[in-house]
């Protein structure tokens, strides 16, 4: 459902310009019908879903450029459903998805205080332990750090004296490993701000206890750039309607509501370059109630990943596999990871801090009571967890396919 009539017009501009100039959707029956003046409903347009974008990408850019996007620019997503994807966006696009970043954030300086840090992914043009500096826009020092390893982003961190960082949970999480590795020793952050990756309510409660951290996170892709971003004072996320046309779906694609979970499905509204109509990023998402704050828009109570790290129990119903913080801590787990190979099955992964043992009866208990059915629960040692291939960490993997 098209939330306010300003998104409802952007939406069919697009679509408009999607009908004429966009090989792919031209030849779609939707829009052989606004062609010819009718418009058909929201609904009637067919979901676009990652495969198309992939299998069809040269089809899907558009074949003309209007005024405001005649420059464009070449980008890849990470690749961490399988194979990265080329996505074609123009100038004006890219300069609107900073803006929407940038107003979603304005609390944000309330709680992140400087000098701040961004982790990035070393490049060739950027190697480990490579770092650029600046000037934020009210003075404020900005480090970008090239290199997701902990132990690097804690020696800059201290010897920079940061305040806050920004970088992916599973560095959040490595700090919180390299801090007890150093015998609890500060470093001296005040708040951590998240991208890229599922924050949980456990690392939440982790980084707040051991770390003394405040917490926020933004939700966003590389094909649709920012599309929500935690709020300072309610803690729901407020979405980027300005720049995208947001559904959140449920499995019979009817419009999910206030408290129900549903798929993702995202309308880049200034996509000019290639028109991105009803894209379905694979992820998953809990509709929240309006806050003051939301000024009506549609607001998201939690984001819960892609559908391959849902689990699902042996009746085919997906859930997300959270255990409750309070009891891990009391834990000495360096890392875990929950993995699912099939319906019956849960394996728990774990790393023991050095020197430490896991009682794994306890964590076999603790998995197996925060699961909503019963499994057959394995609890093994390793002596590290990899991040996938892109550098993301999953806490949580479906190692079998799509339950659709």
């Amino acid at each position: 459902m098209l939330q306010a009539p300003i998104e409802q017009m952007a939406f069919w501009q697009l679509a408009e310009f999607a009908a004429h100039h966009s090989p792919f959707h031209a030849k779609r029956a939707w829009a052989g019908r606004l062609r010819a003046g009718e418009r058909p409903a929201v609904d009637e347009l067919p979901l676009l879903y990652k495969e198309d974008v992939r299998d069809a990408a040269a089809a899907l850019v558009a074949t003309v450029r209007p005024s405001g996007h005649r420059t464009r620019a070449v980008g890849h997503t990470s690749g961490s459903t399988g194979s990265p994807l080329e996505i074609v966006k123009s100038s004006r696009q890219l300069d609107l998805e900073r803006a929407e970043n940038c107003r979603l954030k304005q609390s944000w300086h309330r709680v992140l205080p400087g000098p701040h840090l961004i982790v990035e992914c070393a490049t060739e043009r950027y190697p480990l332990g490579s770092c650029t500096q600046r000037l934020d826009a009210d003075g404020t020092p900005v480090t970008t750090l090239y290199g997701l390893e902990a132990g690097l982003v804690a020696d800059v961190a201290t010897r920079l004296q940061i305040g806050s960082i920004h970088s992916w949970p599973s560095v959040a999480r490595g700090l919180i490993a390299v801090s007890r590795e150093r015998d609890g020793a500060p470093l001296a952050l005040r708040a951590i701000s998240t991208r890229a990756e599922v924050l949980t309510p456990e690392l939440r409660g982790r980084l707040r206890d051991e770390l003394g951290c405040a917490t926020l996170d933004v939700y966003g892709a590389v094909e649709t750039g920012v599309l929500a971003a935690e709020c300072v004072d309610c803690g729901l996320y407020h979405t980027a309607d300005r720049s995208c046309l947001i559904e959140v779906l449920r499995e019979d694609g009817s419009a999910a509501g206030p408290g129900e979970t549903g798929w993702v499905v995202v309308t880049p509204l200034h996509s000019y370059a290639m028109p991105l109509l009803r894209y379905v990023l694979g992820d998953y998402a809990v509709v929240a109630e309006p806050t003051r704050c939301s000024e009506g828009r549609l607001t998201l109570a939690a984001i819960l990943g892609r559908e391959k790290h849902l689990f699902v129990t042996p009746q085919g119903r997906l859930f997300v596999p959270m255990i409750e913080a309070k009891q891990l801590c009391e834990m000495p787990l360096q890392q875990y990871k929950l993995l699912q190979p099939d319906f019956a099955t849960i394996e728990v992964q774990y790393v023991a801090f050095r020197g430490t043992d896991v009682d794994e009866r306890a964590l076999h208990a603790v998995v197996c009571a925060s699961l909503p059915a019963r499994f057959d629960v394995r609890v093994r040692q390793v002596e590290s967890i990899a991040a996938a291939a892109n550098g993301k960490y999953f806490m949580h993997e479906r190692l079998f396919g799509d339950s659709r």
